[in-house]
């Protein structure tokens, strides 16, 4: 019998651990310019709607874009768990140790860049850091931190950083993230029907993770290929469900027995359901959450 861990290294739900330590890989509101006032001393936190910044991957010359929304305050509220640091970092890192984050409510990772929310002063935060005096950029504060490896923008409730090590463009993607938000590109769900449709079949959940191929990318791929997928993972106490939804070029692409008979055999994990509607797959399971985290 396999274990867990190794089956979701296999194959199918490969890069599900590796979206809670923040190192899936790529394969796959109008704003109303007021940044005067970023003190988060209010009770509500701005909320993150991921189809706000998801951006066309071809506007960026890449094939592929992967997004994954974290809710910081579920994670956390668990006991201690193997990948803790890591996961931690995801939220954390690249503010020189000046964020807790039990501070930060929700983060939204698209391509090489971080979207935060929270109760931390966002303007305050940034101006703390050695960085250069803001420039005004569609409605935002961006600041670009000495070290030319990390550019910061702040604004409408939000904080947003992007890193050198990324291998992204740092002010190309920021600044694409910013004009997807404002409405201008259209966003990826805008322009991809199959990345908007497995968007819409995903479930809510304390982890979203999505990634979806260009239509010129989709169009030479063969007929096993996942050109969009989701996963989504709720957790509930000693439990927690993962659904994952895949969407194949074509439908005979998809074995549901051979992937059923995988699941069945692999230790700690409760099959709820396994379904194929033409191209999408969709699959639910349950795993106990301190073998999950």
């Amino acid at each position: 019998m396999q274990s867990r861990r190794n089956f979701l290294r296999a194959g199918t739900g490969a890069a599900l651990l590796a979206t809670l330590a923040g190192c899936s890989d790529e394969s796959t509101a109008t704003d109303d310019g007021d940044t005067d006032d970023q003190s988060d001393s209010d009770d509500a936190v701005t909320e993150i709607e991921p189809a706000d910044w998801v951006y066309d991957p071809a506007s960026m010359d890449r094939d592929s874009i992967t997004a994954t929304l974290r809710d910081a305050e579920a994670l956390f509220s668990q006991d201690s768990f193997p990948n803790e640091e890591a996961i931690r970092s995801n939220f954390t890192g690249g503010y020189d140790g000046q964020l807790a984050v039990e501070d930060v409510a929700t983060g939204l990772e698209v391509g090489g860049t971080h979207v935060l929310t929270g109760t931390f002063d966002a303007t305050a935060l940034v101006e703390g850091l050695a960085v250069s005096s803001a420039e005004a950029y569609g409605g935002f504060d961006v600041y670009a931190h000495e070290s030319a490896s990390r550019l910061f923008a702040v604004g409408d409730g939000y904080l947003l950083k992007s890193e050198a090590s990324s291998g992204y463009d740092l002010r190309g993607e920021l600044e694409l993230l910013i004009d997807t938000y404002n409405g201008d590109p259209d966003g990826f769900v805008d322009v991809d029907d199959d990345y908007a449709l497995v968007s819409d079949e995903l479930g809510a959940g304390h982890v979203v993770h999505t990634s979806g191929m260009t239509e010129s990318a989709a169009a030479d791929a063969d007929a096993k290929t996942v050109i969009a997928n989701g996963e989504s993972f709720e957790i509930d106490g000693t439990e927690t469900r993962l659904e994952w939804v895949e969407l194949y070029k074509h439908a005979d692409g998809i074995d549901v027995e051979r992937l059923e008979s995988e699941l069945t055999n692999v230790e700690e994990i409760e099959l709820n359901t396994i379904e194929q509607d033409g191209r999408l797959l969709t699959v639910e399971i349950t795993i106990p959450t301190e073998k999950f985290l």
